[in-house]
């Protein structure tokens, strides 16, 4: 078997267990999410030649923006066909992430 991380070529790839995490930046948002969707096509490419199955139904997008701010506009990567619209929160090995990187949700939970 290859090797996943040979196929991000522009963002970050981590890894634990079953689960796959992929950070992109970018100087503009708009050059994070041609990042995110470029590796997102090779990292489904790199499951078809060894014959893995990627399950799109748990997939999520977070953006955290420069200032923090909720965009009105929601980005939205298109993975294997299937639209994947921006969350404000998700979930990373049990841990809540905001968009906004406050600690507000651990602190109400």
């Amino acid at each position: 078997m290859i090797d996943i991380n040979l196929f991000v070529k522009e963002g970050e790839l981590s890894s634990y267990c079953d689960d796959n995490t992929l950070t992109a930046t970018g100087d503009t948002i708009d050059q994070a999410i041609h990042e995110a969707q470029a590796d997102s096509e090779n990292i489904i490419h790199f499951f078809r030649l060894n014959k893995l199955a990627c399950n799109i139904a748990k997939s999520e997008v977070i953006v955290i923006r420069p200032d923090r701010k909720t965009s009105n506009q929601k980005v939205t990567l298109t993975i294997d066909n299937t639209n994947i619209t921006e969350k404000d929160t998700l979930k990373i090995v049990g841990v809540r992430i905001s968009n906004k990187l406050d600690f507000k949700l651990r602190l109400e939970a």
